[in-house]
């Protein structure tokens, strides 16, 4: 599994070196964090990719949010070694 690629910061905006070229680097971390927050539907080459963790905040119920985590993770190649949900919080330790 390909784990370089182009940055993107926290707001999803590609990132720039200070030589004005795009940044590369390892993306295993920002791959999960994207597929966390996007919503089936949302990809159109492949619409039914994503967690789409916004539809979980309220429903109260972190063991079908587990499941969808653990499921999509496996189906884009993810191998999760720990996977921790409290309060608000989601710890996640995942490789390719």
């Amino acid at each position: 599994m390909i784990t370089r690629g182009i940055l993107l910061d926290t707001n999803n905006t590609v990132i720039f070196g200070g030589d004005g070229r795009i940044a590369m680097g390892d993306i295993t971390e920002q791959n999960q964090r994207l597929l966390l927050s996007i919503n089936k539907g949302e990809i159109k080459e492949a619409p039914l990719k994503g967690v789409g963790i916004s539809n979980f905040l309220e429903e109260g119920n972190p063991q079908r949010l587990i499941a969808e985590i653990r499921g999509e993770f496996r189906r884009e190649g993810l191998t999760i070694e720990s996977l921790r949900i409290k309060d608000s919080n989601i710890e996640i330790s995942a490789h390719y």
